[in-house]
């Protein structure tokens, strides 16, 4: 079977707090698109979001699943008519005194391609001890993405330090 190739594509690692990274200019050679996120917050309540090619219309939905250990819970929801796709479930996830960083993992395939709508995204999202997420988001649109905005809103924004690595990924051959 043949492997994939992952090629970065940029990185940002955020210098003091901030609420917003834009990738664009997204090269439209790759298969899939793969963005990685190792993210503290500021403060509970807020979640980290993505919109693509500036897209703020009511164009996403999303399903999702979900394991909180400190309640001992498992569930899913799912909303339609949002104005951004969800990268993670739980508000406290980016909370400033959480002893680790929350890792996010998000894969959107087919995002070049102008016959696919809607396009998936992808996400898997987990804190040590806390919780694990798995979210899929639906943009509805053929449009290929070139631009995607990862972001929260108030009242957290992501801490220095945070990290948000875009990959291509080729298909194996």
């Amino acid at each position: 079977m043949a492997t994939p190739t992952y090629e970065p594509i940029a990185t940002y690692t955020f210098p003091s707090s901030g609420d917003t990274r834009t990738f664009s200019s997204i090269p439209s050679t790759y298969t899939d698109l793969e963005i990685r996120i190792i993210v503290r917050g500021t403060s509970a309540g807020s979640y980290a979001k993505i919109r693509v090619n500036g897209d703020s219309g009511t164009n996403y939905s999303y399903q999702d699943f979900y394991y909180q250990n400190g309640a001992s819970t498992t569930g899913w929801g799912s909303e339609s008519n949002k104005t951004f796709a969800y990268l993670n479930g739980f508000g406290s996830e980016l909370n400033s005194s959480n002893t680790y960083p929350l890792s996010i993992r998000v894969i959107i395939p087919d995002y070049s391609s102008s016959s696919v709508n809607p396009k998936t995204i992808m996400s898997r999202s987990g804190l040590v001890n806390y919780a694990a997420q798995f979210m899929v988001n639906s943009w509805r649109s053929a449009s290929a993405i070139n631009s995607i905005q990862v972001y929260t809103d108030s009242p957290a924004a992501f801490a220095a330090g945070t990290i948000i690595t875009l990959y291509g990924i080729k298909a194996g051959s």
